[in-house]
């Protein structure tokens, strides 16, 4: 998805005694299905997909980091687009 739109649609960040830094943001990203890779060949698909990641920080810098999103929601997405 080489030219994908990304938007953060929330972020916080949290400092708490006793715990390491961490932050947190819900994010979006709207895209044409044109680049191969991941979801197959190019379909031309339009997809939405919302995600969360969260990160945690040490005196090094970034400890763990995790992000979700809905990879069957974006399968989805694809298949029906490309089956109409």
């Amino acid at each position: 998805m080489p030219s994908a739109r990304f938007i953060i649609e929330h972020q916080i960040g949290c400092a708490d005694p006793l715990l390491s830094p961490r932050s947190a943001i819900n994010w979006s990203l709207t895209e044409l299905h044109e680049g191969l890779g991941r979801y197959g060949s190019p379909t031309g698909a339009e997809i939405h997909v919302t995600g969360v990641s969260h990160a945690e920080f040490g005196s090094r810098g970034l400890r763990r980091e995790i992000s979700l999103f809905d990879d069957i929601a974006i399968w989805k997405q694809i298949l029906v687009q490309s089956n109409v």
